[in-house]
Parts: structure tokens; sequence; C-alpha cells
């Protein structure tokens, strides 16, 4: 009967560089910096939610509520460029052992920050307050601000989900690579 190693993917036979190889997981590209602002820039503009309002934008940037439409493409920045801070960091800790670590990780990071930073921009300009009764028709119910709160959530993670298929995958696949 065959015993297997502690430590999966190296068997005790193993070389020390396939036990480096398993440990160590992934390393940045080099020059860092660079590889990691390419991936921000190719995030950032790649996104689905940055080309949309950017395109309304470019159309007829008149609108009621200016600053939350100027807002948004940067809140898909900011938010990037935030994940991937922290998502190096995580890295510099531990490092991930595979490209979907970093995905997951990214995407779990973009959620939360996209969606905090577009209920801000939509409260602060005045955009959630005036749109969400309009929209989900919110007036005659028992609970509305109940219904008002869970139309706003139901809009930030709309834009989230459209603002973050691309980046995470291109940041694992741009700034990260194999150690070898």
């Amino acid at each position: 009967m065959s015993r297997e190693s502690p430590h999966r993917g190296w068997d005790a036979g193993g070389s020390l560089q396939s036990l480096a190889r398993h440990y160590l997981g992934l390393q940045y590209r080099r020059p860092a910096w660079l590889w990691h602002l390419l991936a921000w820039l190719a995030g950032t503009l790649t996104s689905p939610s940055f080309l949309l309002a950017g395109g309304l934008l470019l159309n007829d940037a008149r609108s009621d509520h200016p600053l939350f439409w100027w807002s948004l493409p940067a809140i898909v920045a900011i938010s990037n460029a935030v994940c991937i801070q922290v998502v190096r960091q995580a890295h510099r800790r531990s490092p991930f052992p595979d490209r979907n670590a970093i995905r997951r990780r990214h995407a779990s990071l973009a959620h939360a920050c996209t969606s905090g930073l577009f209920l801000l921009s939509g409260c602060v300009s005045g955009f959630l307050p005036d749109m969400v009764p309009a929209l989900f028709n919110t007036a005659g119910l028992s609970w509305p601000l109940l219904a008002d709160a869970l139309g706003c959530m139901l809009l930030a993670c709309a834009f989230t989900l459209l603002a973050h298929p691309l980046p995470g995958g291109l940041h694992a696949l741009l700034a990260y690579e194999r150690f070898d």
C-alpha cells in the first residue's frame, strides 16, 4: 500500500526544484511594477462598465446627476487598483499556488470595493434616492425603505458583476508566472 506524501504535489523522491515549485507557486514577472501597471490598464480599459459609462459620456455628457455618471469610470479604475495592491500584499505574505486563486481573491475584493464605491457615489450624488423609487415602484409597499435599500443593492451588484469579469484574469495572466 503506497502512502501519500503529506506535501501534496511533491513526492518524497522528488527534486528540490519540484519542492520549491510547489511551495513558491507563482512569482511576479519582472519588473513587477510595470506588469502590475499593465494589468491595471488592461483590466480597467476592457471592463464592460468602464466602456459603457465612458461611451455614454462621450456620446452626450449632459446629465441630471453628473457627479454620479462621471464617477463610474473612476470607480472601476480605483477598485481595480485597490484589488491589485491587496492581491500583491497577500501574495507577498503567502504566494498563491495558481492563477485561479488570484482570480478568486481579485473577484471577491473587487465586488466588495466596487459595490461600496457605487453605493457611496450614488447616495452622495442623489442618483440612487431619485432613481430607485421610480425604477422599482416602492411607494405602495409596507416597507418602502427596505425595498429601496434592496433596490440600491441590486443596482450595485449589477454594476459590479458587469465591471469585473476580466480584470482579475488579466491581472493573474499578465503579472504572475510559474516558478521555473
